[in-house]
């Protein structure tokens, strides 16, 4: 008997153990539990997006009709868009699962110089945000509100100055006052003036030296990169100066933010010349389409074909 008892013993040992069918109910509701509320959550967020765009379409369609015409005439194209990819069965080395063949390493190196170009901007007339909105009733009425609190503005000012003062004033104490040591700021803005003149000068002088430098690769990248960093300082010294200038001259409010403001454009400017002609220069294209028509000197890259 007891030989029997361990041999029945060994055998249960030997057997594996089933899991608990409950642990594993449980697990397997907790799991669906969990998959139905991350399913729900889901789709009500993809509708609450669908709804959000119908209203939204409603809404221009109604309300802002201008921002919804297509015209090409009157919409600013920033870039020039790119195509989408051409379908598969089209191509003429595309295979049936989408796999292209391995392309070259020159291929490689050339579709990466050709992602390091900038992109070509493309200019086209069309009308302001401010034009479209204020074309909306509910847009005119918010102006027209804004012009009687002006004019009631107006009125306070001119009744108090009259009846307490006795004079009229029409607060002109506020403006002389924000507008003192203007002449300071109109000779800084001139040599703000000269600075950027010179900017183009240096320009020309880096293409010329860069076409020269053409047949030594190693020579004429150095020249482009030092340039670079010449002209990056130049904009970091062009930025303190203003700075420190209307801090030197002790300028108020009014006269500080017109140079400030003066000087930001004049740097914008300074870059979109430097970021246009660069690219041109880059690609030994023509400087506009009346040089190319005229006969160039063979020496000047802005001006080569």
């Amino acid at each position: 008997m007891a030989a029997e008892c361990q041999e029945k013993r060994g055998e249960e040992e030997a057997q594996p153990r089933l899991p608990d069918l409950g642990f594993v109910r449980d697990k397997l509701q907790k799991f669906q539990s969990k998959m139905l509320t991350d399913f729900e959550q889901r789709l009500s967020c993809m509708v609450e997006d669908v709804l959000q765009d119908l209203r939204q379409r409603e809404l221009r369609a109604h309300e802002f009709p201008n921002f919804e015409r297509s015209d090409r005439k009157s919409t600013w194209h920033n870039r020039v868009t790119s195509q989408a990819p051409a379908d598969v069965s089209d191509a003429t080395n595309g295979h049936a699962n989408g796999t292209h063949p391995r392309p070259p390493i020159q291929s490689e190196t050339s579709a990466r110089k050709q992602r390091r170009q900038l992109p070509e901007k493309v200019f086209v007339a069309r009308e302001s945000y401010l034009t479209a909105l204020l074309q909306v009733e509910h847009m005119r009425t918010i102006y027209h509100i804004f012009y009687i609190i002006l004019v009631m503005f107006l009125l306070n000012v001119i009744c108090y100055d009259y009846f307490v003062d006795g004079r009229f004033d029409l607060g002109l104490g506020t403006f002389r006052g924000g507008l003192r040591r203007l002449h300071w700021v109109m000779g800084v803005w001139l040599l703000e003036h000269v600075f950027v003149l010179a900017l183009y000068f240096a320009f020309r002088g880096w293409a010329l030296v860069r076409h020269k430098l053409k047949p030594h690769s190693s020579l004429q990248r150095f020249w482009s990169h030092s340039c670079l960093i010449l002209y990056i300082s130049s904009q970091l010294v062009f930025c303190f100066v203003s700075t420190s200038l209307c801090l030197k001259f002790n300028l108020p409010f009014v006269s500080a933010c017109v140079l400030l403001l003066e000087s930001t454009r004049l740097l914008m400017k300074m870059h979109a010349f430097v970021r246009y002609n660069a690219e041109r220069v880059l690609k030994g294209k023509a400087k506009n389409k009346m040089r190319r028509r005229r006969k160039t000197p063979v020496g000047d890259p802005l001006c080569r074909r």
